[in-house]
């Protein structure tokens, strides 16, 4: 299969191939009541109606084997259809095996089961957009306690409607997903969350019990914890410096609400005095640290719903640095980062990144910042897969085409992107078709206000052009997939294909 597949086309594989592991569940009774225990229910068979089900599945995976490199565009639609097929299948289960309560089964089988599949289908094949989706809660996990029809079970919660809500609003993530701002700060979830994301980079994690003198320096008082503060600590480095063993790390610990006190968390550099300022951690690693943050004694940046300070929790009246305090993370592979594709085809690679976090001082206001940034972000088109169309528009030579992507918080500004005001960027074009050049692309990701769509993918371009004495330009003209996250064309969710009309339109006469 070419290494350029369509977006229909990836749709169209991803579903079919999620359902493969219902097709084995339903190949014998053993298999199937092993499948549905997951699910909380105690089969003894396998009902014949979903026979049926299983040749609707065996039916898209041929479809799927079938599919020939470069299909036309009616090829892809097909198979999108028997993908949607399987789904509607899934669906229109009518039947409870025997034994089971059919009313309730029959009442949650069609979203339980395709959720089930779908998110087994990311966390074994997409794990990292299984990670993401996780965090941003779009896919939540629920222990399901045992009633007198069903078995104890977790149910793992796929949000649609989070998806929208995400673009539209990325600023109340940490209320929505974290009860931040709220006496119920789910801490738990965000160490689970913390320690999955830094493990998954390589880093070692430790999650236990505070000290008791730790929690009350934070509070700035002694008292009397009905529970037990939870930490999580992240030491990434070691060193010995006049023949002393030093360890480097950051860690993060709970601060408890208490009366009118909401629950927030505090942020602690360990950094010993004696570590530079700079330093490299590893060949393609690099550290960087803000003066004073290597301080002699512990300091943290306290984080409450409205407040922000940086505290010494055992030398209470400590003046803070005037510059505040920060450190940073710099990753340089030798070598760019594969992201997606193939190393001499079309593909998606990475030069580097950073990470970085800090406390500083605006206009006498404590303000903490949290930057992420992806360097080198490059899509390298390869002409020779390209189809005609974009080879015209980018030419025969590869092409490598920079996208700017960057994600920054702060207390003061709430989330940016960098690089744009949204999920947005533009990418360079050279494409000439007579007296019209087309200049560039403009890729946009959005809610749409008017609620017309769930989610919005833009494409615009810059043309410009002279027809004898007339010079016009046209801004943002181009085509918009929608996306509804409804039962439709592509199973749970469905997709338009339309015109972008432009933004702006321009015309002079010399």
């Amino acid at each position: 299969m070419s290494g350029t597949a369509g977006t229909f086309e990836q749709i169209a594989r991803g579903m079919i191939d999620a359902m493969a592991p219902l097709r084995h569940a339903l190949s014998s009774p053993d298999a199937f009541r092993s499948f549905m225990l997951r699910l909380g229910w105690e089969t003894i068979s396998v009902p014949p109606a979903y026979t049926a089900l299983s040749t609707t599945i065996a039916d898209a995976m041929q479809a799927v084997e079938s599919l020939k490199d470069d299909p036309t565009a009616e090829e892809v639609l097909a198979l999108l259809r028997k993908a949607q097929a399987t789904y509607v299948a899934i669906q229109g289960i009518d039947q409870a095996p025997a034994g089971v309560d059919a009313s309730t089964f029959l009442s949650e089988m069609g979203e339980r089961l395709f959720e089930l599949l779908l998110t087994d289908y990311l966390a074994a094949h997409q794990p990292a957009l299984f990670n993401l989706l996780s965090i941003l809660n779009v896919i939540e996990t629920e222990q399901i306690a045992a009633t007198a029809n069903q078995r104890a079970h977790v149910r793992t919660h796929f949000h649609w409607a989070n998806i929208p809500e995400i673009i539209r609003d990325p600023a109340s993530l940490p209320q929505r997903v974290y009860g931040w701002g709220t006496q119920e700060l789910k801490f738990q979830l965000i160490l689970q969350h913390l320690s999955e994301l830094l493990f998954a980079f390589g880093f070692p994690v430790f999650i236990g019990k505070a000290e008791e003198l730790l929690a009350n320096g934070y509070a700035g008082e002694d008292i009397d914890l009905d529970e037990e503060t939870r930490w999580l600590k992240v030491p990434f480095y070691y060193i010995t410096i006049a023949d002393r063993d030093l360890e480097a790390a950051i860690s993060v610990v709970e601060l408890k609400g208490n009366g009118t006190t909401l629950p927030g968390l505090a942020i602690q550099p360990h950094i010993p005095s004696e570590f530079p300022l700079t330093l490299h951690l590893a060949p393609t690693i690099d550290f960087r640290l803000r003066a004073g943050t290597n301080a002699a004694t512990q300091v943290g940046i306290v984080l409450r719903p409205g407040d922000a300070s940086i505290k010494y929790p055992f030398e209470p009246g400590t003046t803070p640095p005037s510059a505040g305090i920060g450190l940073g993370f710099d990753f340089k592979p030798s070598s760019p980062t594969l992201l997606f594709g193939s190393p001499n085809a079309t593909r998606l690679e990475l030069q580097g990144a950073s990470v970085d976090l800090g406390a500083s001082f605006v206009q006498n206001e404590l303000d903490v910042q949290v930057a992420a940034q992806l360097k080198g972000l490059t899509l390298v088109l390869q002409p020779g897969e390209a189809d005609s169309f974009l080879r015209n528009l980018f030419g025969d030579s590869e092409r490598r085409l920079t996208i700017p992507l960057g994600f920054e918080w702060s207390r003061r500004n709430g989330v940016h992107f960098a690089g744009s005001d949204a999920f947005e960027t533009s990418l360079p074009a050279n494409l000439s078709l007579g007296p019209v050049t087309v200049q560039g692309l403009t890729v946009q990701l959005f809610a749409p206000t008017d609620h017309s769509a769930d989610l919005t993918l833009g494409v615009g371009a810059q043309i410009s052009g002279t027809l004898g004495p007339v010079s016009f330009a046209v801004e943002g003209m181009g085509f918009r997939l929608q996306t509804t996250f409804a039962p439709g064309n592509a199973g749970p969710f469905d997709l338009s294909l339309g015109f972008k009309p432009p933004t702006g339109l321009g015309l002079a006469i010399s």
